[in-house]
């Protein structure tokens, strides 16, 4: 009786280990392409954020570039004062000096007695 079972295991029971083990092999053909479908959106997925990452690295850089360049330029405004301010200076040296220039110098006095 145990021989029956084992023949029916092996020769009828075959066809239907031999059907789930197509089954089985379709199944982990459809879960590897799963998986590896995953994969690739993954792999886009972060191939898309560091492409946002560089782009967002770029603008703050280029803002920072357009920053520093405007503290080297000066407004029209701003040059004006500074015009304005030199001048001023400039004129407060040159009355100094008239100041000094009409005092004249100090003479000593000798006496002659």
């Amino acid at each position: 009786m145990l021989k029956n079972q084992q023949n029916k295991n092996k020769g009828g029971g075959g066809n239907n280990n031999n059907k789930d083990k197509d089954k089985n092999k379709d199944k982990n053909k459809d879960n590897k392409d799963n998986k590896d479908k995953d994969k690739e959106k993954k792999d886009q997925d972060k191939n898309k954020q560091d492409q946002d990452k560089k782009d967002q690295d770029k603008q703050k850089q280029d803002q920072k570039d357009q920053q520093g360049q405007q503290p080297n330029q000066l407004s029209k405004d701003d040059a004006q004062r500074m015009l304005d301010a030199l001048n001023n200076d400039e004129k407060q040296t040159q009355d100094k000096l008239k100041n000094k220039k009409l005092k004249g110098a100090k003479v000593p006095i000798s006496k002659d007695w």
